[in-house]
């Protein structure tokens, strides 16, 4: 069981609900006995392992062809990074 966190961007930088996201998923996941794992969609020009200083044990990130993006594209990506985690938890700024 891990808690998946979507750790939205835009233009490559973090958004500032982001961090509130992954600091909040952190400590349910510390709750919950388990462990915080942050999800970029996309490209990214900030360092990722900024999350970590938020409480992501992990960040995972899925890079692709998102010009034609859906939202079936956004749930599957999730889908399997929480598949890969054990994820059971998902919190979405």
């Amino acid at each position: 069981m891990s808690v998946i966190i979507v750790a939205e961007t835009w233009e490559g930088k973090f958004k500032k609900a982001t961090f509130e996201a992954v600091s909040y998923g952190a400590r349910v996941a510390a709750m919950a006995g388990t462990e915080a794992v942050a999800v970029i969609i996309g490209a990214l020009t900030d360092d990722a392992k900024t999350l970590g200083k938020y409480g992501a044990a992990k960040v995972e990130n899925v890079t692709g062809d998102f010009k034609s993006f859906t939202n079936a594209t956004f749930a599957n990506a999730i889908k399997q990074i929480a598949d890969q985690n054990g994820g059971s938890i998902f919190i979405v700024s």
